[in-house]
Order: structure tokens, then sequence, then C-alpha cells
């Protein structure tokens, strides 16, 4: 849990010390006590699956950056962090196929 009076969920309610991984009932949001491991290469190989079937499935110019992160289940920055732009991804990818 957290220190001095907040807690996991960044509320003071005493409720949610009691609960992890769970809804706060008083400020209706989920309360997220363990981190989240990051993996750069899973990370990475998650967005290529994705772009390989998303760009394999419908080209290049049907496919939004917001579909293939949306399968990859990341975040949307990640794409440009590790590939600078959606052209640099298609590239990648098809180097990769």
């Amino acid at each position: 849990m957290a220190a001095a009076g907040r807690l996991a969920c960044g509320c003071e309610d005493r409720i949610c010390a009691f609960v992890s991984n769970v809804f706060c009932p008083v400020r209706r949001h989920m309360v997220l006590t363990t981190p989240v491991a990051r993996n750069p290469d899973r990370t990475r190989r998650r967005l290529f699956r994705a772009a390989i079937k998303r760009f394999a499935q419908q080209g290049f110019h049907a496919v939004s950056v917001e579909a293939i992160v949306d399968l990859a289940k990341v975040n949307k920055r990640m794409v440009y962090h590790y590939f600078g732009s959606k052209d640099a991804l298609f590239e990648a990818t098809l180097v990769e196929v």
C-alpha cells in the first residue's frame, strides 16, 4: 500500500485500504496495487505481430495506428517510441516478413 494516508488508489478513504485490484467505491476507479512489469522486447513483438496481421488483412492505408495498438494491447505512444511512425512500422514489418 501507499504511505502516509494516501492509498493505492490515490484517495484517502479507508475502504480502499482493504481492497486490491478491485473497483474503488469512493472515487469510482480501479485500485491497482500490484505494479505492472515492463518488458520492451515483449511490447515490440506484440506490435510486430499486430501490425503484420492488420497490414495483411487490410493494407497499409486502411489500417490506423489505433487498430494496431488495440490488437497489440499496448499504448499508442509505444509505436512512435519504437518505430517513429506508421510508415517505419510498416517498413519494419516488411523486413521481418
